[in-house]
Formats: structure tokens, C-alpha cells, sequence
């Protein structure tokens, strides 16, 4: 990789950076067309042209591009800033209806077609419940992903310390081919949700049970991931544990602590290697499949 692009490697999921669109590029063996963006140090990167060409964009414009995701193989991926919408903020947009679809768990569920100020066909998910009474539905941009919104009406989920969360019901245990043992949920407007059931056997939920869910993260498939309350570890709080061990990779140091309860966490330790078996504070940034991520404010 080049020494340029580490500092995206380095950068957290979400940052924003300026590019130079050069030109388009047809790619041998590949029907797509391609949009080839250059940074300051004169690295260059692909994104297809599908996704953003109603966006108008021409050779010399200046992008501003999320980092979005590096993969298992080290490959970078940007989303260029929608030019109108933001994520977070509520917009109204013309509607064509109420339609029920099968969603990515095979089960129903009740969407309404918007069209957005680009002329594309947008839906808003999670729609039980809402009353169409006019020709426009004020919908929230909870994220962005390939030039695509990922809509819900507004006020559908809580805002608390700039977090998502909703209020849930488990309805019943079942297997989908996609998580295997699963929960399904329903939401405060009675909408249906999966949840991944392993990652939470101590977490006692069962069908009846009424639960607070953080919204950790949305998928470009239209389903969002649920992290009920963890049962020991607050958001935001610090909490002590042992430094088990530590060790070294491509990417910095990482360490292994263990907490009161005999768990072992695997941590970045970002900077320095943490000193095996001592006791070190930190804090828990998120949760993630029933444990916490455990950051080192250094």
C-alpha cells in the first residue's frame, strides 16, 4: 500500500476527505464505469459512476468523500457527500403510496415510495403506522450508502446523546438463513426486526420480553442492527480491567484485558503497548454483538 493512503487506514470510519475528480474510466472485463477521484498526494481511487451520476458530477469537480469502509483486504472504499441531503436532519419528500415487500429476512413489511429532489425513487422503511394524509411524508436520513438514503419516518427512533434508540418486544425465536438462530422483534409502532440471538444468550430475552435497543448501525440491505442495554457496561462510562497480553500486527499494538468477571476484551492500545498485568481505565465507546468496545483516550 502506498505511504499516502495509510493515513485513511489510520483515519476513523466516517471521516470526511477532498478529492479531485479526473475523468471517468471503463474497466477491462468490467461493464461498470468508474469515476477515478485523486487526493493532494496524488493517490487515486474508484467509485462507480452508477451510484452518484445523478448527482451531475464532471471531470474537475472537488468531492468530498466519507471514508466508508477498508475491507479484510485492505482495499478502501469512499462515499461521496450527497450534495442536498445529511445524514440526521428531516426533509419532506413526495410520496407514491404504501407498498408491502418481502425484505432481506423474508418477512413483510410496510414501506412507502418516496421520490427524492434528484427525481430517484427512495423508500421509507418502518412505516406501520404512519398516516399518509397528504401528498408528502416527512422522513428522516438516518444514512447514506452508495448514493442511496436509508429513510424512517421522523421521530420513529429517540435521539439520546446523539444516539438511536427504540423501544422493542420480543415476539418469537426462530432460524433465518441469514443469522441462523434469530429473534424477532417489533417496535413501538409494531414493525418487525431481527436480531442476531447467540451474541445475547445472557442477556435473558425471551418472548414477552420488553426491551430499550440501541440503533448501532444500518445496512445498505434495509434492516438496522440492534444492541439491546448491556447488562454490565454503560455507554461512555470508564471501567477498569487487567492487561492480559499484548501484541503487535501491521496496523499497531493491540492488547487483551480482562474484566472482574473472568471476560477477556481485545483492545487497540493505539500508540504504546500496554505493560502486561497491569490494571488500565477504559472506556466504552459501543457495544457490538453483546460486548463492549473498549477504547485508550490517550
Amino acid at each position: 500500500m502506498s505511504s499516502h493512503k495509510t493515513v485513511y487506514t489510520k483515519a476513523q470510519i466516517g471521516c470526511i476527505f477532498t478529492f479531485t475528480l479526473k475523468k471517468e474510466l471503463q474497466v477491462e472485463n468490467d461493464v461498470a464505469t468508474y469515476y477515478v477521484i485523486e487526493d493532494p498526494q496524488q493517490s487515486r481511487f474508484l467509485i462507480p459512476k452508477l451510484n452518484y451520476e445523478h448527482f451531475g458530477f464532471k471531470p474537475g469537480d472537488i468531492l468530498h468523500c466519507t471514508l466508508d469502509q477498508i475491507n479484510c483486504k485492505g482495499e478502501i472504499f469512499f462515499e461521496p457527500v450527497n450534495p442536498y441531503y445529511e445524514k440526521g436532519k428531516s426533509y419532506r419528500f413526495k410520496h407514491q403510496g404504501r407498498q408491502v415487500i418481502s425484505n432481506y429476512f423474508g418477512l413483510s413489511e410496510q414501506v412507502i415510495k418516496v421520490t427524492d429532489v434528484f427525481g430517484q425513487e427512495q423508500w421509507v422503511r418502518f412505516a406501520a403506522g404512519i398516516d399518509l394524509k397528504d401528498g408528502e411524508l416527512l422522513a428522516e436520513v438516518v444514512y447514506i450508502k452508495k448514493g442511496k438514503l436509508f429513510l424512517i419516518p421522523r421521530g420513529h427512533f429517540e435521539y439520546k446523546s446523539g444516539r438511536l434508540w427504540g423501544r422493542f418486544k420480543v415476539i418469537a425465536e426462530f432460524i433465518t438463513e441469514r443469522f441462523n438462530e434469530s429473534l424477532l422483534l417489533k417496535d413501538s409502532a409494531g414493525n418487525d426486526h431481527v436480531m442476531i440471538a447467540n451474541a445475547y444468550q445472557n442477556y435473558n430475552l425471551k418472548p414477552g420480553t420488553n426491551f430499550l435497543g440501541l440503533i448501532s448501525a444500518f445496512s445498505s440491505k434495509g434492516f438496522v442492527y440492534i444492541e439491546p442495554e448491556h447488562p454490565h457496561y454503560k455507554l461512555d462510562e470508564f471501567y477498569k480491567f487487567l492487561v492480559v497480553d499484548t501484541l503487535n500486527d501491521k496496523t499497531g499494538w493491540f492488547a487483551f484485558v480482562e474484566d472482574n468477571r473472568g471476560e477477556v476484551f481485545k483492545i487497540n492500545s493505539y500508540k504504546e503497548p500496554l505493560v502486561k498485568g497491569s490494571r488500565v481505565n477504559l472506556r466504552v465507546k459501543d457495544w457490538n454483538k453483546g460486548k463492549p468496545v473498549l477504547e485508550i483516550l490517550n
